[in-house]
Order: structure tokens, then sequence, then C-alpha cells
């Protein structure tokens, strides 16, 4: 009976550990359970309710085997042990099965089965149990990643790149950073795609800086590209950094590059004195550009040394809201409300920007939380004027909810505001329809508006 199988097969792997043999060669284990499956017409009360897709998993039809590697993925961990007794069959083909299963389940509870997977010495297995490491978690994971990343085969090195990635250690960043020394192409692109993918968590960032802060030459290039995406101005001051004329003509460039999403008012005065005087053209032009994206200024050379002149005072009055800004993207750090107070609305209205979906993925809905704890009366008077400062349906929509959201006793004021312009505007665009012009749709706006209309009804 099914039982007796995993018995039996339970006995044989104990007796081939037993003789030396951790692999079990020349053992038939699978075969063993189909074989005694196929005796059984009707199981017993109680049998274990995966038992025919083992048997099935075990056989020779590739449709039942298919069927069994999704029912047992289904079931989950309490599977687990019977696959690490058919991870010791004979048949190659049976243990890469096993894998597929076990990095289904994925976790910490296929942990042990795909870490013994690992050092299969079929290199297909390897492969395969490599990348399903990647599902998992607990300990001696990452670490046997680690040493698969410096396999001789460049698959095994590849897909623990890979598999690191899935895994989400930030620690893989150090290690990847050395992409450089890699040979094989593939292999450089996986690690640069799981560097990308690593520095992007929100976790990362502050040990991404520190990395950056403490390597050199190469290794600080990659991973200053790999913080090119994130928009988190915590990495400014590193970056800023980054451009002195001690560092490598490749740190300084990435590093004016990287500054155009993670750059602040505190940059302004480095990437100035670069894109003016820098002797290097590329760095000049870089520098130039980055400042271009930080404040809209089409300037350019020189052009950049009289504006800073005119705006280092403005420099000097936003650093201390843009240190504030960099702390407060550390979602875990309470929002302090009283240094809130000490800037003007205007200064705040980036966290506004933010809000409607600016910035690090992260931000958004950390701003929203910094706008909630300030005074609301503030915030509705800066909403307002957006909303009739732009003709974007889809803005108008979000601060038409951001109102609602943030309530207040100028909410049901600003609604009427609202309104009163929404009627405005449809009634201009209705006469411009006259003329051949396409006219918005702002059905979804008048939604918004009753729906918060009717939730701050008039005291």
């Amino acid at each position: 009976m099914p039982r007796l199988a995993i018995i039996l097969c339970c006995t044989a792997a104990v007796w081939a550990e037993d003789d030396g043999n951790p692999q079990a060669q020349g053992l038939d284990i699978g075969q063993t359970i189909h074989a005694i499956h196929n005796l059984v017409t009707t199981p017993p009360q109680g049998d274990k309710p995966w038992s025919e897709d083992i048997a099935n998993l075990s056989g020779d039809d590739p449709d039942a085997q298919q069927r069994a590697i999704g029912h047992l993925i289904m079931l989950g961990p309490p599977v687990l042990p019977d696959l690490a007794v058919l991870g010791r069959d004979r048949d190659p083909l049976l243990r890469l099965r096993v894998v597929e299963v076990a990095a289904g389940i994925g976790g910490a509870a296929a942990a042990p089965v795909l870490l013994a997977m690992s050092h299969d010495p079929d290199l297909r297995i390897q492969e395969n149990a490599t990348l399903g490491l990647g599902r998992c978690a607990g300990p001696g994971v990452f670490e046997r990643l680690v040493e698969l990343h410096t396999a001789l085969e460049s698959e095994l090195r590849r897909n623990a790149a890979i598999a690191m990635g899935g895994l989400g250690d930030i620690r893989a960043l150090a290690i990847l950073s050395n992409l450089s020394q890699e040979s094989d192409d593939l292999v450089k692109r996986s690690e640069g795609d799981t560097m990308m993918r690593l520095a992007g968590q929100e976790s990362a960032v502050m040990p991404l800086a520190t990395l950056i802060s403490q390597t050199s030459d190469v290794q600080r290039t990659i991973l200053i590209q790999a913080s090119m995406a994130l928009a988190d101005p915590r990495l400014c001051p590193v970056l800023v950094a980054s451009l002195s004329d001690l560092q490598p003509l490749t740190v300084r460039f990435t590093a004016a590059q990287s500054l155009a999403s993670n750059g602040d008012s505190r940059a302004w005065q480095a990437l100035c004195g670069m894109a003016a005087e820098d002797p290097h053209d590329s760095l000049r032009a870089q520098a130039s550009t980055t400042m271009r994206s930080l404040t809209g200024y089409p300037g350019s050379g020189e052009g950049w040394t009289v504006w800073w002149q005119n705006n280092a005072a403005l420099a000097a009055r936003l650093a201390p809201r843009d240190e504030l800004f960099a702390a407060l993207h550390d979602s875990s750090l309470p929002v302090p409300r009283s240094r809130l107070a000490q800037f003007p609305i205007e200064d705040l209205a980036p966290l506004l920007d933010a809000a409607l979906g600016s910035g690090a993925p992260w931000w958004p809905a950390r701003a929203w939380q910094v706008i909630l704890a300030d005074q609301p009366s503030r915030w509705t008077k800066l909403m307002l004027g957006q909303f009739l400062a732009t003709g974007d349906s889809t803005d108008r929509l979000s601060l038409i909810i951001l109102i609602d959201q943030l309530g207040g006793p100028d909410c049901r004021a600003a609604l009427t505001a609202m309104k009163t312009d929404l009627d405005a505007r449809c009634a201009r665009e209705e006469q411009s329809a006259d003329v051949g012009k396409a006219v918005p749709d702002r059905g979804a706006e008048r939604t918004a508006l009753r729906v918060a209309w009717q939730r701050h009804p008039a005291p």
C-alpha cells in the first residue's frame, strides 16, 4: 500500500546512507513507490492525501507527473519530508521533478530540501535547485547562494545571482558589486539586474549609501549605477562626496547622473562648480544636465556660476527642509510635526507632488502620512490652488480625493470652490466643442465631488 511504500523508501534511504552513499545510487526509490502503489486498488483509511501524487511523480506518465507536481505544490510543506526521500532516488529526472515541487512550495520549510539538492551531482538539478533557493528563506540559504556564486559553471553563478534577487537579502549588494570581475556577459547582466532589484527596496537605501562611501573605483561606480532610479535624497550627501576631484572620472560622472533623481538643493553648489569649471567636457555636460533636471533652469557652462551666485541664499534656506525630507524617507521614523511647522507651506509643496505619485516607490504613501500629521488647513489651501490651476482630469480627481481624506474645518468650503470651478470649466469646454475640439470627460470628478460632499455635510 502507499503508506508501506513510503516506509520502504525511508528504510532504503537510511540503509543507503549507512552504507556511505547519501545519494542512494543504485536504489530506484521512485519505481519502488510506483510498483507498490499499483498493487493496491483501494487505499486504507487514514492514508496520506498525497500518496497517489507521490506515486505519479515517480511514474512514467508525463501527464500524471505534471498533475502530481501541481497537486503537491498546492498541498505545500506537509509533503516535503516525502520529497526529501525521493530526492535521493537514482533517477535524475525524478530528482529534477522533486526540485520543481520544492521550489514551487518555497519558504523556509522548503529550504532544507533545496539546499540538499543544490549539492546534487547532476548539474541540471544543481542549477534548478539554486534558482529555487531564491524562493526560500532561513539559515544557510544566503550563504549557500554566495558559495554557488563562485562556482566554475557560469550557469550556476548566473542562477545564484538571480536567486539572490528573489531572496531580497541586501547583503548581496556588496557581493554583486564585484561584477566587473565576472567574465561571462550573461552572468554580468543577471548580477546587474539583481543589484537594481535589491537597491529598489526601502531597506537597502542606507546600506547602499554606506557601501558607496566605503568602496572605490569600479565597485563604487557599479553601486552608484544601481542607485540611479531610486529618487531617494538620503543618497544625496554620499553622491555629492563622489563628485570630488579625488575620485576617478567614471565615479564622478556616474554620481552626477544619479543626483538627477537622488539630489536636492544640497547638491547645487558642487554641481554648479562642476558644470562651469571642470576640465572634462563630459563632466561639465552631465552636471549641467543634472542641474537643469533639479532646478528647471536652462543653464550651461559659466552660466551656472552666475546662477549659483543668485541662488546661494535660496540653497541655504532650502537645505534644512531637504534634510528633513531626506530623513522622512525613512518610514519607520515618527513624523516631527513641530519641524513641519517651521516651514511655510510653499516650501513643503513637494510633499503634495509626492503624495500625487512622484519619487521613490514608498515615498507617496509616506508623504501623505506626513501631510496628515500637519495642520489640515495649510494643505487644503495648497491643494485647492493646484486644483484651480490645472486642467488635467487625473490630477484634479486625485486632489478631490486628497481633500476629502484630509478633512478639516476648511474641507467643505474647498469642495464648494471645486464644484464651482468644475461647472465653469465644463461650460467653457462645451462651448469649445462647437469649433471641433474634443471635450474632456469630467464624470469622475463630478462623482468624486458628490461623494466627498456627502461625507462632509454643512455644520
